[in-house]
């Protein structure tokens, strides 16, 4: 599938209506240089300092976004994107950008399907359903493979101990709409919680107030087949929808089993700097995790984890001049990816200073 140049207007960010403070709380976090070196070299290397940033209230008043990348490259510095559309943009990273990056969701690995990214790890969670996000500047993260430039590290929420709920409707520029509900709690021993939530919106106007149809008219392509039919130029940028659901069991005093799936739906997301839309992009994200503490003086903690992940992203010409009348040509790229990862590790006390962690990736 081959790019047509990018849009001028895909520089504009989208203008979403959302709170700017964020309280992000910079970390120092002491990272030891173990090895065979001798002491005196040791000591003359010191204790270096990594600097890593907590975005907390991701889903609260602090930071609304309709996609996450989008939220990311307003809060940090750090942080800028790759504009494809107006949901499911991709993330930079101390000027890296693709696998470089490693990001998790809930310590678990998902790989989009697109060749051209087109459905980029972070457009398979949603903000209303993220309880923090950590971000590990440089190749400090030893637990999971792919940090070159840095690492984000996406939690979702837990389930919470009394019995809660909230309901949000969100509205904003170019005919966002977003409604969110969830219900969350627990007796003595059980825990659970469910979020679900819809989400479109419009084209996204440049600041000449050119929608997507408007922007690639504009470019004066030699080739008007990457153009979109008459009949569709109205079309919305994306529909979304995703349920989350959560299951947590504490076994005993120093046991918990932890249960967790969440479904993605997206349909018609336009990617005008492309030749080709997803027509549907659906993604699943199983996870099961067991904790158990105190079991002796070489394991204050050891932690098992599974999970699944599954992308489905079709790609097509459907929309566009180049499928001819009546969609005959149409031609369609349908690819998707599944991932299988376990984990186990244990964390043991060297002193009351210095925590151990040892454990397997597969």
């Amino acid at each position: 599938m081959k790019n047509t140049p990018n849009l001028s207007a895909l520089n504009q960010s989208l203008g979403r209506s959302l709170c700017r403070s964020v309280s992000s709380a910079a970390m120092l976090t002491p990272i030891i240089i173990l090895g065979s070196s001798s002491l005196a070299l040791a000591e003359q290397l010191g204790t270096i300092s990594v600097e890593s940033t907590r975005l907390s209230d991701v889903s609260g008043e602090e930071v609304k976004s309709a996609d996450l990348a989008d939220a990311l490259s307003k809060q940090l510095p750090s942080i800028s994107i790759v504009r494809r559309s107006g949901i499911a943009n991709d993330i930079i990273l101390r000027g890296q950008k693709k696998d470089n990056i490693n990001i998790t969701i809930d310590n678990s690995k998902i790989y989009g399907a697109c060749p051209n990214r087109m459905d980029p790890p972070t457009s398979h969670i949603l903000t209303n359903n993220i309880e923090s996000i950590d971000i590990i500047e440089g190749p400090y993260d030893v637990e999971n493979f792919g940090s070159l430039s840095g690492s984000v590290s996406i939690i979702t929420k837990k389930p919470a101990q009394d019995l809660q709920g909230e309901i949000s409707v969100n509205m904003g520029s170019w005919d966002y709409r977003k409604t969110a509900a969830s219900f969350s709690g627990g007796s003595e021993g059980v825990g659970f919680m469910l979020s679900v939530s819809r989400e479109s919106s419009g084209q996204y106007e440049d600041g000449d107030g050119n929608d997507f149809y408007q922007q690639i008219d504009n470019l004066n392509l030699p080739n008007p087949m990457a153009q979109y039919k008459d009949i569709y130029r109205n079309l919305d940028a994306y529909d979304k929808r995703t349920l989350m659901g959560k299951l947590f069991f504490d076994l005993s005093d120093n046991q918990q089993l932890r249960l967790s799936a969440t479904a993605n739906s997206s349909d018609d997301i336009l990617y005008p700097s492309s030749m080709m839309d997803a027509i549907y992009d659906d993604s699943n994200l199983y996870n099961i995790e067991y904790s158990i503490t105190d079991l002796g003086k070489y394991s204050r903690a050891l932690d098992v984890q599974y999970y699944v992940t599954e992308v489905d992203h079709p790609m097509s010409t459907f929309y566009r001049n180049s499928s001819g009348p009546d969609s005959v040509n149409e031609k369609i790229n349908h690819l998707t990816t599944e991932m299988q990862g376990f984990k186990i590790k244990n964390r043991l006390d060297i002193n009351s200073h210095t925590e151990l962690s040892i454990g397997i990736d597969s």
